[in-house]
């Protein structure tokens, strides 16, 4: 006697799990295995969880280099809440790129940065990507035209240290990886 077993799957519930953030390359979880915390934050930004973003930004989340006491919640309140949460998840639903950051002491911090195509030049970008960014309203078509006329991109992005913290959310352009760091032999993002 054969048994027939009928298995049915929710296909959009597939996806998403096995999706996720949008990951640079099947193997970043391997690479970043603390990614968790990005996702504490998209999802918050998501539900709309002003609370949780600032549990999760903590005291220490740097909004503006030329400010450094400003806090999230004056982040927040200066550049309209309900507009830089929409930025936030936008910015998340690209992959996120490695950028190695100088600190003071001269020691080399690897962050993984949301947008991931904030850490290069826009003239670099991807027609897919300026049409997927302008689309979702991370930018309109006028403020890339800004970007590539100053070289870089100045709108919202996120970076998370290695071991899952959130450093920064700015407004403002992101530095580059210096040129003389060898990133693509530590990671190499399709």
């Amino acid at each position: 006697m054969r048994l027939k077993v009928l298995v049915t799957l929710s296909v959009p519930a597939l996806v998403v799990g096995l999706i996720g953030l949008n990951s640079c390359g099947s193997s970043a979880k391997n690479l970043w295995p603390n990614e968790y915390v990005a996702q504490q934050v998209l999802t918050a930004a998501e539900n709309r969880d002003i609370a949780e973003l600032q549990t999760l930004a903590g005291s220490q989340l740097i909004v503006n280099v030329a400010r450094p006491s400003m806090t999230f919640k004056e982040f927040l309140v200066e550049n309209d809440l309900i507009h830089t949460i929409d930025k936030i998840i936008a910015a998340m639903s690209f992959e996120p790129k490695l950028r190695l950051s100088p600190l003071g002491d001269g020691t080399v911090q690897r962050l993984w940065v949301y947008p991931g195509f904030a850490i290069t030049s826009p003239t670099c970008w991807s027609e897919t990507d300026n049409k997927s960014a302008i689309n979702q309203d991370l930018f309109s078509a006028n403020e890339l035209d800004q970007f590539k006329s100053d070289d870089a991109y100045r709108g919202i992005s996120l970076g998370f240290a290695e071991d899952g913290q959130w450093v920064f959310i700015l407004k403002d352009r992101v530095s580059r990886t210096p040129p003389n760091a060898k990133v693509e032999q530590e990671l190499q993002c399709e």
